[in-house]
């Protein structure tokens, strides 16, 4: 699991290692990072990857943090949802605070998986 640039890594090394995760918790990622390269890099990932992954996204909303990763999120999630092998839940919750995202998020997203609504 990974908030922010940590969420952005997790998501890195989910597409980078075959055996490393099968779930993420992914909470407000910054795929706009370096002009939003990781939308390509999610693009490519779902277009190769034959293997069972889980994603719990979320993010938050009227924070400046939260304003701006919001469109690459939106993108990610609907390139992620194009491959069948992957399973993605995305909620945009009810806080606005970046920093608050990680607390309600990590809850969520556990909460998520032991309800299995992936798998």
């Amino acid at each position: 699991m990974g908030h922010s640039l940590g969420a952005t890594f997790t998501m890195y090394a989910s597409m980078k290692s075959k055996i490393l995760f099968d779930y993420s918790i992914l909470m407000s990622p910054n795929f706009a990072y370096d002009s939003s390269q990781y939308i390509k890099r999610i693009q490519d990932f779902t277009e190769i990857n034959n293997q069972k992954r889980s994603y719990y996204i979320c993010n938050g909303y009227g924070d400046e943090y939260e304003d701006r990763f919001a469109p690459d999120i939106d993108k990610a999630v609907t390139l992620l949802k194009k491959n069948s092998k992957i399973c993605v839940v995305y909620e945009k919750l009810n806080t606005d605070s970046h920093a608050k995202v990680l607390l309600e998020g990590v809850y969520k997203g556990l909460l998520n998986f032991s309800k299995k609504n992936c798998w």
